[in-house]
């Protein structure tokens, strides 16, 4: 269930949406070009989103939120899958490749602002056929996405929500376990041993059992919180690595574009520098 009480649509969470799609779409474009294919990148959106504002967090008025999130991703994935939405590792390409017998005569190649308007056009188009595509598939169908209901689940357990992938119903089962667990433990942990437990006891041959696993879970739950680690996570030292680990696999790549000798280099050995084809 949405929280009201945060912000659903923000430019700031569409900003950095953008600047990480596009970023995701120079790489697709370059990998999709060599294999094909490309990757949404829906979880890596969400958990790289999540990872900066959760580093600005003491500076922000409002926190961000799994809505925020989710706008977030939408936007980065829409802006990271346009080479092949748009055809551009795929379908043009292959028509500029065609010879001339094949092209009967003449080869189709765009130029730059007709490759823009070939993708505005998509753009336009893609927009309305999203609409009764989403109420057939979604709300009729209720179709479950892989990729979406992954990226659904780690934005739920990134912002401490209820996983949104299950019904009402288990959503209900699941919380009045957790309730009746926990009653149940604050109620053996209360019990000093006289009174009414002791009368329990004696009156079941099974009171002993149930009274020694009680005690197992309390102990096994004092253990789990002694052992849970803090929420104080150093997200900014997390979003550092995760910066450093991009810039270094980032100029590794264009190093390699510029100077490919690079790649010569056998760094996992000669064997697989000889007879490994990249």
């Amino acid at each position: 269930m949405v929280d009201q009480t945060q912000p659903q649509f923000t430019w700031r969470a569409v900003l950095v949406g953008l600047l990480f799609g596009t970023v995701l779409c120079f790489s697709n474009l370059w990998f999709g070009l060599q294999s094909g294919w490309i990757s949404m990148m829906s979880l890596q959106a969400s958990l790289v989103g999540f990872a900066v504002f959760k580093a600005l967090e003491r500076v922000l008025d409002v926190q961000f939120g799994p809505a925020e999130n989710v706008v977030l991703q939408s936007t980065a994935v829409a802006t990271a899958t346009m080479p092949l939405a748009g055809g551009f590792v795929g379908i043009l390409p292959a028509l500029k490749m065609l010879d001339a017998d094949e092209a009967n005569g003449a080869r189709t190649v765009l130029r730059y602002g007709q490759l823009c308007a070939w993708g505005l056009a998509l753009t336009f188009f893609g927009v309305f056929f999203a609409v009764p595509l989403r109420k057939q598939t979604i709300v009729r169908e209720k179709l479950r996405f892989p990729s979406g209901t992954a990226t659904a689940q780690m934005i739920s357990v990134l912002h401490k929500r209820p996983d949104p992938t299950l019904d009402e119903d288990d959503r209900g089962h699941s919380s009045a376990r957790l309730v009746a667990g926990r009653d149940a433990s604050t109620t053996a942990a209360s019990d000093d041993g006289t009174g009414m437990r002791r009368r329990d006891q004696a009156s079941s041959p099974l009171g002993g059992v149930a009274e020694e696993r009680s005690t197992s879970d309390v102990t096994s739950l004092q253990s789990s919180q002694i052992t849970k680690p803090s929420d104080d996570v150093p997200w900014v030292i997390k979003l550092a690595v995760l910066g450093i680990s991009f810039v270094l696999s980032g100029g590794y790549a264009l190093l390699a574009h510029f100077f490919p000798a690079i790649t010569a280099l056998p760094v996992f050995g000669r064997y697989l520098a000889n007879e490994w084809e990249a």
